[in-house]
């Protein structure tokens, strides 16, 4: 899988169990890395991975 690749708000909220809302948050606060290009957001796949990794070694 592509590291540079990007991921729309909805396939980041199913590979995260999480709410739109709660993406929108992250990619603001910038716990997750994201790009608005012409108005929508993409997130990258690189941050979605790290920020699982730190959840699973959270617990």
């Amino acid at each position: 899988m592509e590291r540079n690749a990007f991921l729309t708000v909805g396939e980041a909220v199913k590979i995260l169990h999480v709410t739109r809302r709660t993406i929108y948050k992250y990619c603001f606060s910038g716990r997750l890395e994201s790009t608005k290009p012409a108005g929508k957001i993409y997130i990258t796949l690189e941050s979605v991975l790290r920020f699982l990794t730190e959840q699973t070694t959270e617990k």
